[in-house]
Parts: C-alpha cells; sequence; structure tokens
C-alpha cells in the first residue's frame, strides 16, 4: 500500500479505537485495537464476497503499542483481501489466528493464492516492510510463505 494510504488508514482507525461507540458489537478478543482492526477489515473482507474466520485471544493490555498492532494486523489483513479479491475462486476466504500468552503475541493470516505465486523478497511491498520493521521492533520473527495455492503469513511479537 502507498504511503498516504496506510497514514489514512491509520488515522481511520485511531479514530475508531477513541470512540466507544464507533466499536461495533462484535468482540474478537479484550483488546480494542485489535478488535477494531478486525472488525473494519471482516467488513471489508464481506463486501468483497470473502468470507473471514477470526479466531483472536488477545488481552486488553499488551506491551506492543497500538500503532504497532494496527501496523502488523492491518497491513496483513489487507495484503490478503487484495490478494483474495484478484483470485476468480468461488470460495474466497481469509483465516486468522491472533493468540498471547506471557511472553508473545502470534498472528497468522492465511489466504488462498495463485497456485504459480513465487514469493520473494524484493518484492515486498511497503506493507510487507512495515510489519517486518514492526516485528524486528519487538524482537520477534516472520514468516512469509506460499504453498499449494495457500499464502500464510505468520508474525510473532515478543512481550516481554
Amino acid at each position: 500500500l502507498p504511503l498516504e494510504t496506510m497514514v489514512g488508514i491509520f488515522i481511520r482507525l485511531l479514530v475508531l479505537i477513541t470512540v466507544p461507540s464507533l466499536w461495533g458489537d462484535v468482540r474478537y478478543c479484550e483488546n480494542m485495537t485489535v478488535n477494531t482492526v478486525l472488525t473494519v477489515y471482516e467488513r471489508r473482507a464481506k463486501e468483497n464476497g470473502i468470507s473471514v474466520n477470526i479466531s483472536a485471544k488477545a488481552s486488553r493490555e499488551l506491551s506492543v503499542l497500538p500503532q504497532d498492532l494496527v501496523i502488523v494486523v492491518a497491513n496483513l489483513f489487507e495484503n490478503a483481501i487484495h490478494a483474495t479479491s484478484k483470485l476468480k475462486a468461488k470460495n474466497k476466504h481469509i483465516d486468522i489466528y491472533i493468540k498471547d500468552s506471557a511472553q508473545r503475541l502470534l498472528i497468522k493470516v492465511e489466504n488462498p493464492c495463485r497456485a504459480s505465486l513465487t514469493f520473494d523478497e524484493t518484492l515486498y511491498g511497503v506493507g510487507i516492510r512495515s510489519v517486518i520493521s514492526t516485528t524486528n521492533k519487538y524482537e520477534g520473527m516472520y514468516d512469509f510463505t506460499a504453498e499449494d495455492g495457500i499464502f500464510s503469513a505468520k508474525i510473532s511479537l515478543n512481550l516481554v
């Protein structure tokens, strides 16, 4: 995503996070930042005819800054929507798994992709580079793979 788009998304999400009446009825987890990002992007995915399966457990208070949560979760979800929207498949779906523990926050986003997709670090856009930078900030790990028509992004952020 272009930087201007990322800034716009970030500002909109900050407004959503700070105005409780906009949070909506869906509660995926206790963390309001993660919950808001998931709610906003799930709506966008459904508007594009994409089903979403979300399993999220993130505590109300995390040592990850809210803006960093937005960078990681929003970019991964946005990329999954963008990639899945391009497919001609009838069964368009995105699976998201988020879980925190005492030491780390795990985030996994999976979506269908072209069977011939080759993954090359030189092709990373601003969004993925932002995710990597944020992951490194928390001394975490990242893994992006494309196998058997499924793209998978796995992020682990250290919480201690």
